[in-house]
């Protein structure tokens, strides 16, 4: 699992200390420095949402 982010954030311990299926990567980037939200949707999770990249975002983070 990879997660794209400003420099400025950071993951919580409880999520760094988690014991995940598979390799977590926390890749800090300004690549969106001046629109933090450009791209990004809410994606409803049963009772609670997230906030993901679109598609069009995740491809641009990947080639980054």
């Amino acid at each position: 699992m990879t997660l794209f982010g400003p420099p400025s954030i950071r993951l919580s311990t409880w999520f760094v200390r988690y014991k995940w299926s598979v390799p977590a990567l926390h890749v800090m980037t300004r690549l969106f420095a001046r629109k933090q939200d450009l791209g990004l949707e809410d994606k409803e999770m049963g009772n609670f949402s997230i906030r993901i990249s679109t598609r069009e975002r995740a491809i641009m983070e990947l080639l980054h």
